[in-house]
């Protein structure tokens, strides 16, 4: 089953909860208001429900910004539900034409030090906005202009072409300026007759952003994993860019099917290939924009995202793969490496909620995910266009 019953009326919430438990259906019914009133315009279906799950719900991403589920349990008086931010199967449509509160927080943040400069003292990202605006001397500006454009924001899958990693039109051949693509929020300026657009992107601690390959076609069908041997070039390729075992890639999902919840098998690949690893990293992260990451309450950890910060984020060190998850016994391979200002994860795992006639059980691959955290960071964010799964065990 999924996360996929998302009411958006009092009347679809009530027969929402119908199959719970009746104080987890009063719970969830009362968390539902609360959230809509609230919220209701930003994301009209804030709640995801498991009709298989009698005492679960999911809370949209688009609003975890603005609260704890430690919190929001004590406010309601919440004891027996069990919340917890997650889209379910709403995917990216949880969040409306107004994108994330941070997103529209962010536009009314700028716009106040528009309007006035000199006095940010109720402005909720002051701190921020003064990093910026110094920064790019926006105090020289003659015209600015905010432009809120993350519901635009475009998918960029992964390809092979001619035995390197594209993803979406970044590549080695096209370059990886990928501002216009990635903004969520877009600052128009005009300053001494020179126009200029300044890209920032959004982040929060569980914005779920970089990019999907679709592995079940054409780099690790079903039918070739169950054989315990990859011939499609795309699968070849990727084994060869993190140093794959195949063996234990194929046993990590044909163990799971088998019931095995304990296999578990970890390497440090000598032969993986770093300049395919950072075709990858370079193609997800690219440059041309403002990194802007909403950390605890308001604070940002912000920085621009250039090329000579782009070259240092992308050479990778210290490839340790997990076969079965960090702790064994999951349907999935983790792959972690460092660079010099990233701690990175990428997997390879099933995020379907539909089995199919080949997996019915949804154990076998379909997307290779990837997840970073900046040096003084702690939580990970994923790239643009990735699923909303968590990128680690965690």
């Amino acid at each position: 089953m999924a996360y996929n019953i998302l009411p958006s009326t009092e009347t679809e919430a009530r027969k929402a909860v119908s199959f719970m438990n009746k104080t987890s259906a009063d719970e969830a019914l009362r968390l539902w208001k609360h959230l809509n009133e609230k919220y209701g315009k930003i994301i009209s279906n804030p709640l995801a429900f498991d009709s298989s799950k009698k005492n679960d719900c999911k809370i949209a991403r688009a609003i975890q910004t603005e609260f704890s589920i430690k919190n929001i349990k004590k406010e309601l008086k919440i004891t027996t539900l069990k919340p917890e931010f997650g889209d379910g199967s709403r995917g990216n449509r949880g969040q409306n034409n107004q994108g994330t509160l941070f997103e529209r927080y962010m536009e009314e943040a700028l716009n106040d030090w528009i309007e006035n400069p000199d006095d940010l003292s109720n402005n909720k990202y002051k701190d921020f906005i003064y990093d910026i605006v110094k920064h790019y001397n926006l105090e020289k500006c003659d015209e600015i202009k905010v432009v809120s454009e993350g519901r635009q924001n475009k998918k960029r899958p992964m390809k092979l072409v001619n035995d390197h990693w594209e993803i979406g039109t970044a590549s080695r051949t096209n370059g990886y300026d990928i501002g216009a693509t990635v903004t969520d929020v877009t600052l128009h300026t005009k300053c001494k007759n020179v126009k200029r657009k300044i890209y920032l992107s959004l982040k929060t601690s569980g914005t779920t952003n970089l990019s999907n390959l679709g592995l079940k076609t054409n780099v690790f069908p079903v039918d070739e994993v169950k054989a315990g041997k990859i011939e499609k070039k795309d699968g070849l390729a990727l084994m060869d860019t993190f140093g794959l075992n195949e063996e234990y890639l194929c046993s990590t999902f044909n163990e799971f099917q088998d019931g095995n919840r304990r296999y578990h098998k970890t390497e440090t690949p000598n032969g993986y290939n770093r300049d395919l690893i950072k075709e990858l990293i370079k193609g997800s992260l690219g440059y041309g924009y403002h990194y802007v990451h909403l950390q605890k309450g308001t604070k940002i950890k912000h920085l621009e995202i250039d090329q000579n910060f782009l070259e240092r984020a992308s050479t990778p060190s210290n490839v340790k793969i997990n076969y079965g998850g960090d702790t064994g016994g999951a349907k999935r391979v983790n792959i972690h490496m460092t660079t010099p200002v990233f701690n990175m994860v990428f997997n390879i795992r099933n995020t379907t909620d539909k089995g199919s006639k080949a997996d019915p059980d949804r154990v076998y691959p379909d997307k290779l995910q990837s997840a970073y955290k900046m040096q003084g960071e702690s939580i990970m964010t994923k790239f643009q266009g990735d699923s909303t799964e968590k990128a680690d065990d965690s």
